[in-house]
């Protein structure tokens, strides 16, 4: 991914949040968290979370208000549903394997095996984000209100 796929007002957002394009993280503790609840996390998760794991987006920073103008943080640790069985559950219902990676309020964003976007909501809302991340960001940052429902 290169910095002008993301355009000028999501770069701006990222790089005040400590973004930045060679961005690399340990993800030791985050392999950790997975492996305890179950999962086998798949190279392009590990791949994603060293590069976005620990991104938070405070929701001052970007025009939202949806979800009480909740902030985006990308850790799995936080993660509000994170429970393998409640996961794998969600996942059968979209014929998806979903992995956690982070909190948006009291909603879950999930990756799946295939890099592509979902987040949910009391396990009964499920939606749809986008085929990669440039895309479910710009769909978090800036039309939130219009998620589609799975």
């Amino acid at each position: 991914m290169k910095m002008s796929e993301l355009g000028e007002e999501l770069l701006h957002i990222l790089k005040k949040n400590g973004w930045k394009e060679n961005r690399r993280v340990p993800i030791n503790i985050w392999d950790g968290f997975y492996i305890k609840e179950g999962y086998v996390p798949p190279e392009s998760l590990r791949s994603f979370l060293s590069h976005w794991g620990g991104i938070c987006i405070p929701h001052e920073n970007y025009s939202s208000s949806v979800f009480g103008g909740s902030d985006l943080c990308l850790d799995p640790l936080m993660a509000p549903l994170a429970y393998k069985p409640d996961v794998d559950e969600i996942g059968r219902k979209i014929s998806k394997s979903l992995f956690p990676i982070g909190e948006w309020g009291d909603i879950t964003i999930f990756i799946t095996s295939n890099d592509e976007f979902f987040c949910v909501y009391d396990m009964e809302n499920i939606f749809f984000l986008g085929e990669n991340f440039i895309e479910a960001l710009n769909q978090i940052v800036f039309r939130p209100q219009k998620l589609i429902k799975v």
